[in-house]
């Protein structure tokens, strides 16, 4: 259903059906987005915004909703549930909208359609950056509380202190083996890399109330076949016991030949078991070590990490990551989203 805000319209829109001129649409008002967000990144190119909006998480649940001035979409919101979460009544939002055509009551509108399709006791979330500040200030009008401060680092592989990586990449772990996974995962290592990846349900997540994120064989099938759609790579070094072939720990980043300047590291985790050994450092050296080695067009790695993950932090710190910019998360129950918007 269309609702109307000023003179504008919230049209409802569904990536896996919408026609190319929608999503290129879309495409185009990400980028404008992320020129905000990240100005030091190249464009990402709109095909590949495209197929990643038809492609999604065989996790996630999506409802989404534009905003157009003529064919130019200026304003969006999307809310998500996640199947793989314990907690069945949080929900992921997203709210956006071009900076010059903020303050008219564009946002307050999105959050309503947003809120008029959940039910009661359902939880929001949304991310802020210190980079745009007006998602901070909306925050704190609609009465949501700040949850989880993360910041979003990056390390400039030219910059490496390649001497103190070779040092760490030579840690070896008296008693565990290193296994490369370097497309889709065998099914012999399955069970090992669904306990790592479950493993970072240790790391810290602040005031958050969004439960642990259960990762199922059947959910990395998903995420393999849609990695495989949108084009992108994937590597995974995985610390194996090895007296008894448990997982120890992993490391894992994501590259995509189109955005090559780039290469985005996702979970980094040890089991608690395992700590103590150097295997966190021994895994990202050795991650590093392969990333410079085959993909030298590389430029930089970033990773987001909660502020309050001192053992993490203090190794990207040895390597070189630095601060690009701080996150907020957010939570609001929809009683008082309500409340808000009654008022």
């Amino acid at each position: 259903m269309t609702t109307a805000v000023g003179s504008y319209a919230v049209e409802p829109l569904d990536a896996q059906t919408a026609s190319d001129a929608d999503l290129n649409a879309l495409a185009g008002f990400g980028q404008a987005m992320d020129a905000e967000r990240m100005p030091e990144d190249p464009p990402t190119p709109l095909p590949l915004r495209v197929r990643r909006l038809r492609n999604r998480p065989p996790t996630m649940e999506p409802r989404r909703w534009v905003v157009r001035e003529d064919s130019l979409v200026i304003a969006s919101a999307a809310l998500v549930r996640w199947t793989n979460l314990t907690n069945p009544d949080w929900r992921e939002l997203a709210i956006e909208v071009r900076a010059d055509r903020r303050r008219r009551g564009i946002a307050r509108t999105l959050l309503a359609t947003a809120a008029g399709v959940c039910g009661d006791g359902i939880v929001l979330s949304f991310d802020t950056s210190d980079r745009v500040p007006a998602g901070a200030g909306f925050a704190k009008r609609i009465g949501a509380k700040a949850g989880l401060e993360a910041r979003i680092s990056e390390t400039r592989l030219a910059e490496l202190d390649r001497a103190m990586v070779a040092e760490w990449a030579r840690i070896d772990p008296a008693g565990y083996r290193l296994v490369w996974i370097d497309d889709d995962i065998p099914g012999e290592l399955l069970e090992n890399v669904l306990v790592a990846y479950n493993a970072m349900n240790t790391a810290p997540k602040g005031a958050l109330t969004f439960g642990e994120e259960t990762a199922t064989a059947e959910m990395v099938r998903g995420w393999e076949r849609m990695r495989h759609r949108n084009g992108g790579l994937q590597r995974i070094a995985l610390a194996v016991h090895e007296a008894t072939g448990e997982t120890a720990g992993y490391t894992e980043v994501a590259r995509h030949p189109d955005t090559p300047w780039i290469v985005g590291q996702h979970g980094t985790a040890v089991i608690p078991a395992h700590r103590g050994r150097g295997i966190g450092k021994w895994l990202k050296a050795r991650m590093i070590e392969r990333i410079v080695a085959e993909w030298p067009d590389a430029e930089r790695i970033r990773t987001g990490n909660a502020y309050v993950n001192a053992p993490m932090l203090s190794i990207n710190d040895r390597l070189g990551f630095r601060v690009t910019f701080s996150a907020t998360v957010w939570e609001i129950a929809i009683a008082r989203v309500r409340d808000y918007l009654a008022g």
